[in-house]
């Protein structure tokens, strides 16, 4: 037996899931209004902090790896959404940062929020999203470098 599915139908699931993703549902109870920003120059100051102490802040890169390659702030670590467990409390080696910096291409980056709710959905209470992302930070002179998967 075949059953049709208007277009409608798809197009209101397609609708609904996009809306999961920036609400938040998926993520616990964290959502876009729990979220808390950070200037390019807190990061670049925080950046110098963290060459005293290299554990003071994780920079988190969540687009594609052809993305994060193509050009990423220098430290940054590629961490897609799908790398990370939901509800899973701290986990290793992203536990060891004391303050955790998401960032995505632009303001208005799905996947920067996705992770940043993840990881507050995972216990972690220093969680940032870059102001205007890495286009912002490029354009208020901060550095890119090429690459693979980084790290700290």
């Amino acid at each position: 037996m075949m059953v049709r599915i208007g277009k409608s139908v798809v197009r209101s699931a397609c609708v609904l899931l996009a809306a999961g993703l920036v609400t938040g549902i998926g993520c616990g109870s964290t959502n876009d209004a729990d979220i808390e920003w950070i200037t390019p120059g807190e990061v670049r100051q925080l950046a110098i902090e963290n060459q005293k102490n290299p554990k003071r802040m994780l920079l988190v890169d969540p687009r594609s790896e052809q993305e994060f390659s193509a050009g990423h702030i220098p430290g940054a670590m590629n961490v897609p959404l799908n790398e990370l467990p939901l509800k899973s409390g701290k986990i290793s080696p992203y536990s060891e940062f004391d303050r955790i910096v998401v960032y995505g291409t632009n303001p208005d980056s799905v996947p920067a929020r996705g992770v940043a709710k993840r990881f507050m959905a995972n216990s972690y209470s220093d969680v940032y999203v870059l102001t205007g992302g890495l286009k912002e930070w490029v354009a208020q002179g901060g550095t890119v470098e090429t690459g693979d998967k980084g790290g700290q």
